[in-house]
């Protein structure tokens, strides 16, 4: 059966960046890192506003999705790029999808063996209203804009949303999370919960220092250019809203209408 043309891109562009990253490491001086540390979890969880906010750090380097293509050893992949940065804390983005879907098993086992080593810090990024998440993700998608700096945005306002294309979302969003919590297993790491951590400026600043102690530094106050996409009421971006509404108070998923965040 032929590969979808998106699955071929993905292994055929990491095969090609991983080229380029061990043709850049020839002859490199690298450092040793006093610590590495590791944001895992979901797209659209707050990673890419947490990886900015401790990047600002002068002790603290974060990259961003070192594995967003398939690669052939993705560990030597994240070292090679880790040792390419020169401040002593460095780590960066693991989105879930990178590990059970553009890798094997036997990758997957060595990313978490990496994770485990006693110099690692792991932080699991999690959403726990999936209703809003689910919504979040089919706006960012129909209007190509992931975050407030895209330049791809189109200029929708309102999208109509089928339930069952919600409930679909919904039911892959908490299937993921159970297998993230599977695949980290007794592995020692911190909650970042968005809606209690990262969903507003205060609690945003809160947990850069908390994560930032936990690396062993001080925090450094980050004014970072990215703002939510997605509107806090549900009404003002799904123009079918209400008999949507009425769908989900319908299902299993009624709980959901009454969280926040």
């Amino acid at each position: 059966m032929a590969l979808d043309t998106r699955v071929l891109k993905r292994r055929l562009g990491g095969y090609v960046l991983e080229a380029q990253s061990v043709a850049r490491a020839m002859g490199r001086k690298t450092t040793q890192a006093d610590r590495n540390f590791i944001l895992f979890g979901r797209g659209r969880s707050g990673s890419t506003l947490l990886v900015q906010m401790l990047d600002a750090n002068p002790a603290i380097g974060c990259l961003d999705e070192v594995l967003r293509f398939t690669t052939l050893a993705p560990v030597a992949m994240v070292e090679r790029e880790l040792g390419a940065l020169t401040k002593p804390i460095r780590g960066f983005k693991l989105l879930s999808y990178q590990v059970r879907t553009l890798h094997n098993a036997r990758q997957a086992r060595a990313l978490r063996d990496w994770m485990a080593a006693p110099d690692v810090k792991v932080f699991h990024l999690y959403r726990e209203n999936v209703l809003r998440h689910a919504l979040s993700n089919i706006y960012a998608r129909e209007r190509f804009a992931y975050h407030s700096t895209d330049n791809r945005a189109t200029k929708i306002d309102r999208i109509h949303v089928a339930p069952d294309e919600l409930f679909k979302w919904m039911r892959g969003s908490l299937e993921l999370l159970e297998w993230e919590k599977t695949y980290l297993g007794d592995l020692d790491r911190e909650q970042i919960r968005y809606e209690r951590d990262l969903s507003t400026p205060d609690r945003q600043a809160d947990a850069l220092d908390r994560v930032s102690r936990s690396l062993g530094v001080d925090p450094v106050p980050s004014q970072v250019p990215l703002r939510k996409v997605t509107p806090k009421d549900y009404n003002a971006f799904v123009e079918n809203w209400d008999s949507l509404r009425d769908a989900i108070a319908a299902s299993d998923f009624r709980d959901y209408l009454e969280m926040e965040g």
